[in-house]
């Protein structure tokens, strides 16, 4: 089939964090758009292994925040959903899975009820997501889009960029076993330009291939300068986004990590595609939005099987998984003037779908056998000319918070003024939940970069103090970026 690939020259790739499908797009099939969502009837078992028991309603009552607290009000009662490859394991139930766990392995999570349980198959209305809706009826989606580890986190954003996670499905740093090759060496040895931006810390840089120090001050920028980047047409060829993973007082969160706001997320969508859409390289660019993993939360689809893509690091690991299962489903959108509007696009792809249309795109070699044989998706391109239809501007959540704190973070040095700051300390304004796993591998990574470096003892014993709750996970890791990326602060 005929598609427009080669007239693209620049890919930009926004990844949001733990969300699944239906949980964010799942009730557009109940309004009338064809893609395999969801119908409004159905239900989960509270307790698939019992027979005739209570069936929990998947609902399209989702809010911004407050959903996994025990109290919506009170963000010290936030439950994290589980979702290492065990907990997975039991969400998916069976093999071949069924998706009949989610309920029953949330109610395990320590302090939980019943009732409150429940909550794990809350879905968005269509209307609560007015970019991310707009968006997909606009372009392309992807309705059988698989995380690529049916596990956490990290080993998903590492196949992200590796196609690999060097065997490990734990968000922890391995740093023997990431000394593995990058779609950046592949851009690197094809004379293609590339940029990570990121907003707080980014967590790409557990990559061995990424952290030697002229990658660092070449190939990291702030989001900002992506900004700037697309304004004036400076765009790499590859551009990776990662989002600001922690509340920093005034500065909050959008990567959608539960507890975090997901219409704060929706902004960081809107700006992104703002961006790219004004530049003067619009009408060259791919857009792909997605997100990493399910984060646990309720998805219908039974992922399918694949294959290891390194069975001699999955063999040396020997953690006891085998990588020949995708993960759950997330939502990914496909942004080009060269996709027609309206199309949804069923065909099985993982992250490393994105990594092997990249290869395709620009003649670089797979990385492993995963992309090797991951279906590509250069045929949603299938336009000759491109669109001059496409909106300039999105219509975004009017939810007063989050507009405030959207606001405050496009103005970093008054939101973070020492005033602000005191007054913040003072009134307690700070995120004050748990520190969530993922956060606290981001400080886990942050120690031992800053003790491999850090030749003055004190500073290291003050360094070294633990990441109870977000704001501090959040203080350490910012600690740490402001050091080790010194040239862009």
């Amino acid at each position: 089939m005929a598609n427009s690939l080669d007239k693209i020259q620049n890919v930009v790739v926004l990844v949001l964090e733990n969300r699944s499908f239906d949980h964010m797009l799942g009730f557009l099939k109940r309004d009338g758009y064809g893609l395999d969502g969801l119908s409004g009837n159905e239900t989960v078992p509270a307790d698939p292994t019992a027979s005739g028991g209570v069936q929990v309603p998947v609902t399209d009552s989702a809010n911004y925040q407050g959903d996994f607290n025990l109290d919506p009000n009170d963000d010290k009662s936030f439950i994290d959903p589980n979702h290492d490859v065990s907990a997975v394991a039991e969400q998916l139930f069976g093999d071949p899975p069924t998706n009949r766990g989610f309920v029953l392995n949330y109610r395990k999570q320590p302090k939980n009820s019943d009732q409150h349980a429940q909550n794990i198959v809350r879905c968005f209305s269509a209307d609560k997501l007015p970019v991310l809706t707009r968006l997909v009826k606009e372009f392309a989606v992807c309705d059988h889009w698989h995380s690529s580890v049916p596990g956490p986190t990290w080993p998903n954003r590492l196949f992200l960029h590796a196609a690999s996670s060097g065997g490990h499905i734990d968000n922890n740093l391995h740093e023997a076993d990431y000394d593995i090759d990058t779609i950046y060496d592949r851009l690197d040895a094809a004379n293609k330009s590339w940029r990570i931006y990121f907003h707080d810390v980014p967590q790409s840089i557990a990559l061995t291939h990424l952290q030697k120090d002229f990658i660092i001050r070449r190939g990291y920028r702030l989001f900002g300068d992506f900004l700037e980047a697309a304004r004036v047409g400076l765009l790499p060829a590859y551009s990776f986004i990662e989002p600001r993973y922690s509340d920093f007082f005034t500065l909050k969160a959008n990567d959608q990590h539960p507890p975090h706001d997901v219409a704060l997320g929706e902004h960081l969508i809107a700006d992104v595609y703002e961006a790219v859409r004004n530049s003067p390289q619009w009408e060259q660019t791919l857009l792909v939005v997605t997100w990493d993993e399910h984060g646990g939360i309720y998805d219908h689809e039974p992922p399918p099987a694949t294959v290891d893509p390194d069975p001699a690091a999955t063999a040396r690991v020997n953690s006891g998984f085998n990588f020949e299962r995708l993960g759950v489903r997330v939502p990914t959108v496909l942004i080009s003037p060269y996709i027609k509007s309206g199309k949804i696009d069923s065909t099985v792809y993982d992250h490393t779908s994105l990594l092997a249309t990249v290869e395709n795109r620009f003649g670089l070699a797979p990385l492993t056998l995963r992309d090797a044989q991951a279906n590509t998706f250069e045929n949603v391109l299938e336009l000759t000319d491109a669109r001059q239809d496409c909106l300039l501007a999105l219509d975004r959540p009017t939810d007063a918070a989050s507009l405030q704190a959207h606001f405050d973070s496009m103005h970093a040095a008054s939101s973070l003024s020492l005033a602000a700051v005191k007054d913040a300390l003072r009134t307690g304004r700070f995120a004050q939940n748990d520190a969530s796993d993922f956060q606290i591998s981001l400080v886990r990574m942050a120690k031992n970069f800053q003790a491999k470096e850090e030749t003055d003892l004190s500073e290291l014993i003050r360094f070294s103090r633990w990441a109870d709750i977000e704001h501090d996970a959040a203080v350490q890791t910012r600690d740490f970026a402001t050091k080790f990326f010194k040239h862009l602060f």
